[in-house]
């Protein structure tokens, strides 16, 4: 793959020793061709796709806010949970003590 030359430079009386490199960019890409061939019989390969959206269109989105996900109950559940996961808390402690908060809440009494 690389390579290692020396030559010789003279010039009068001096002589200098340099060193050469050259890589063999042809043996590399076999090489490479061969990594790949493996990853795709190993399943570990995908080739680069574009993302679309319904019919072949773009992707739509929508921006959230954190005023929206406050009036969203179930939003609010769900960032409740995320946030216990990431505290380390067993998982749905945050969903359930979220979810008191919510029918424990006047809004909701209102609603009933």
């Amino acid at each position: 793959m690389l390579v290692r030359t020396f030559k010789v430079a003279r010039s009068g009386d001096e002589t200098e020793v340099l060193e050469e490199f050259a890589v063999d960019g042809t043996l590399l890409k076999e090489m490479r061709e061969h990594e790949r061939q493996a990853a795709q019989e190993l399943g570990e390969w995908t080739e680069r796709r574009e993302h679309r959206g319904r019919d072949g269109g773009a992707i739509e989105f929508e921006e959230v806010t954190f005023a929206k996900l406050i009036g969203d109950p179930n939003a609010t559940r769900a960032i409740s949970g995320l946030l216990a996961s990431l505290a380390g808390e067993p998982r749905g402690a945050g969903v359930l003590a979220d979810q008191r908060e919510v029918d424990a809440s006047p809004a909701s009494s209102a609603a009933r």
